[in-house]
């Protein structure tokens, strides 16, 4: 658990130089940034657990999803019963 804490931390400390490099010359493009990364974060989620798996606003979530994402993520060693 702690090395997948670690990843993400470092994660977030890279993605947050960028954004601050970003943010530089523009600090005006805040939320087009923030934009970028959401799209970005859910294209990872859709290729991560297939586009059948992730949420979409016309849709809801029900349990059977959640149960599918559940073993996905169960598979991909990141879900550990939460």
């Amino acid at each position: 658990m702690d090395q997948k804490i670690q990843k993400i931390s470092s994660v977030m400390q890279k993605a947050e130089l960028l954004i601050q490099e970003e943010l530089a010359d523009s600090p005006e493009d805040a939320v087009l940034i923030a934009s970028g990364l959401l799209a970005v974060t859910r294209n990872l989620y859709v290729q991560t657990l297939g586009i059948d798996l992730v949420w979409r606003p016309e849709q809801h979530f029900c349990k059977k999803c959640v149960q599918k994402v559940k073993l996905k993520l169960k598979a991909l060693g990141v879900f550990n019963g939460i």
